[in-house]
């Protein structure tokens, strides 16, 4: 039997050679004639009304050719699974750097002139920028029409109430008979900063609209289709019309997984009738695109003196900022935030927070680095106060094939104790530090992988040669 030339074998990466030689393109080096280019008015207030705009003097600007507000684009609300954010602030603005307005103008310098024109006439408002104090009562409102939101889960009594937009319960065994029967009980608290992806290439797209009102968006997104959905819905073109490129992904790590200027650098395409190019800068990044979501996670556990965890009780508290484009990163996290351990009484409550602040994401793990940060290191507190090695304690209690996860979900497939050993080994856990100023640590964790529908095409040739078409983007991962 002929041996297969590609099946199991080490191929080149397509892109390696024109990457290596500076020849691959990314959004950022788009460029057409007659090109506009785009500048977003972005608010100096973390929650403001918004009173008056008036952009008359912006559009009377030399090289101005459109200034955009709210008003001059659909009254549409989008979102992951909680429809809460426009394209531009409509009401109120409810973060430092959110977008008000956008112009496009013959060159950058224009634009940035252009911007500082404009007049927005405010009503301040109390601002809430810490989680806990953002679910308190008296904590001013940040969406006052949450309750009318669409959602793509299931509300429950305690969720889409003041300022909490998800809220989720994971239930197992008996928490309080547990401690009860518990030789010690350990609580602490941990806090996680909202911390930005840092990719190299900034947020950027280039819109052109063609005489039959397609338009093509060349851009640098880890999501293609699902940029192609938003754009049809919040500007209401038909999906058929539109067409999203993705160029080489200069960085992504999740954060160029949400569609921020797409929709916006579109608008402003489709009033000019000529190709715009927006692109932001790197104090944009750091303020008005998403991070990873902060978090403040309360632990509670019961263990006997041997070691065995017996109660294991988590409030995790996700700072979402003026947004929610990701609740599931919350639930993700929900769903890991026991660890790989067998555990026979557990409660995991989690809340996603609406705070004042730039607008939480997704980041690579997805909601669980946080949690998994907060349950190892409490392990390891748990181990120091007992007594016994770090790798024993995780030994004794991690998972072994037939053990249930908190949710019932039964595990068939499981390698925890191999992988501990195998990294003990590897780092010479016994051995322990020679050095001075050097520590050593080990911890383990799991992440769901999947979730989401895909597909692709797949074509066999005539000559026995495949062809593969998928919109999976390649970010080096």
């Amino acid at each position: 039997m002929e041996e297969f030339i590609k099946i199991g074998r080490r191929i080149p990466k397509i892109d390696a050679l024109p990457k290596a030689l500076g020849e691959a393109r990314f959004a950022t080096d788009i460029y057409f004639p007659n090109m506009l280019h785009g500048k977003i008015l972005r608010s100096h207030y973390p929650h403001a009304r918004i009173l008056r705009i008036e952009t008359g003097k912006a559009r009377r600007l030399k090289g101005v050719k459109t200034v955009i507000t709210a008003r001059d684009v659909p009254d549409v609300k989008y979102g992951a699974l909680v429809m809460d954010m426009g394209i531009f602030a409509r009401d109120k603005v409810r973060y430092i750097g959110e977008a008000i307005g956008a112009v496009a103008a013959v060159d950058e310098d224009t634009a940035m002139e252009a911007l500082e024109l404009i007049e927005v006439e405010y009503e301040e408002l109390p601002a809430v920028f810490d989680p806990i104090e953002a679910m308190l009562p008296q904590a001013p409102i940040i969406h006052e029409d949450l309750k009318d939101y669409i959602t793509l889960f299931p509300r429950t009594d305690r969720s889409m109430r003041g300022n909490i937009n998800y809220h989720a319960i994971i239930n197992q065994g008996n928490i309080e008979r547990g401690f009860s029967s518990s030789d010690i009980v350990l609580e602490d608290t941990y806090k996680t900063p909202k911390v930005h992806q840092s990719y190299l290439e900034p947020q950027t797209s280039v819109s052109q609209f063609d005489s039959e009102g397609r338009v093509t968006v060349w851009t640098t997104t880890q999501r293609p289709h699902i940029n192609q959905a938003i754009i049809s819905s919040v500007l209401e073109i038909p999906t058929s019309k539109i067409r999203v490129i993705p160029c080489h992904v200069g960085g992504g790590f999740g954060g160029k997984s949400r569609t921020l200027v797409e929709p916006i650098c579109v608008a402003l395409a489709q009033r000019v009738k000529s190709p715009v190019r927006l692109s932001l800068t790197r104090e944009e990044e750091f303020t008005s695109t998403t991070t990873r979501h902060g978090t403040i996670i309360k632990l509670k556990t019961g263990v006997k003196k041997d070691g065995t965890f017996i109660s294991w009780q988590m409030d995790l508290i996700y700072d979402a900022g003026a947004y929610a484009p990701t609740p599931n990163a919350v639930w993700l996290g929900a769903l890991t935030a026991a660890g790989p351990y067998r555990i026979p009484n557990v409660r995991i409550e989690t809340f996603s927070v609406y705070t004042n602040k730039m607008m939480s994401g997704a980041f690579r793990g997805y909601g669980t680095p946080q949690v998994n940060f907060a349950r190892e290191s409490h392990i390891d507190l748990i181990a120091h106060e007992l007594g016994i090695d770090p790798l024993e304690i995780r030994l004794k209690n991690c998972f072994d094939a037939g053990d249930n996860l908190p949710t019932g979900q039964r595990l068939v497939s499981v390698n925890v104790k191999e992988t501990l050993l195998n990294a003990a080994e590897k780092i010479k856990w016994k051995q322990g530090i020679k050095k001075d100023g050097i520590a050593m640590g080990i911890s383990c964790g799991f992440n769901p992988c999947g979730g989401f529908a895909t597909s692709c095409i797949v074509r066999m040739n005539q000559d026995g040669t495949v062809m593969v078409s998928s919109g999976a983007m390649d970010m080096g991962q």
